[in-house]
């Protein structure tokens, strides 16, 4: 979800980059593609570089990125299910305010379906529990 609001946000870039009369600018943001939405941990040597030109060049990127990232650590974070609902309400807050309409988007969307989500990350152990409840008759 985090991510098609990032790639939403680069796509909207893009096409603006590619108004200007120098073309240079919208390539970058061509191989940019996959250095945002691939998880920091499995990107190759050309698209950590290509990460980092964006970082220093493209700061209309830096708040969607941080956002996305932020939002991808409440899987397999260790944070009990208080903890992970108060992050969501705070990051919806941030993602509100933050007047980034893809973001925005997604907020309303994660509040809508808070409940499946808390239900996602719930801690595996508290599932088995609860599948061999739902079997007993």
């Amino acid at each position: 979800m985090g991510t098609e609001a990032l790639e939403e946000v680069r796509c909207d870039l893009w096409r603006q980059l590619r108004k200007l009369p120098t073309p240079d600018y919208a390539r970058r943001f061509v191989s940019a593609r996959w250095a945002l939405l691939k998880n920091p941990g499995d990107l190759t040597q050309r698209q950590n570089e290509t990460l980092r030109q964006i970082k220093s060049t493209a700061a209309i990127l830096l708040k969607p990125l941080e956002m996305k990232e932020s939002l991808r650590g409440i899987f397999g974070s260790g944070l009990s299910n208080d903890e992970v609902a108060e992050f969501l309400d705070s990051w919806c807050a941030r993602a509100s305010r933050s007047q980034i309409p893809s973001f925005v988007r997604l907020s309303k969307t994660i509040r809508i379906h808070k409940a499946g989500i808390m239900a996602a990350i719930e801690p595996p152990s508290l599932k088995r529990v609860s599948l061999m409840e739902g079997l007993r008759v």
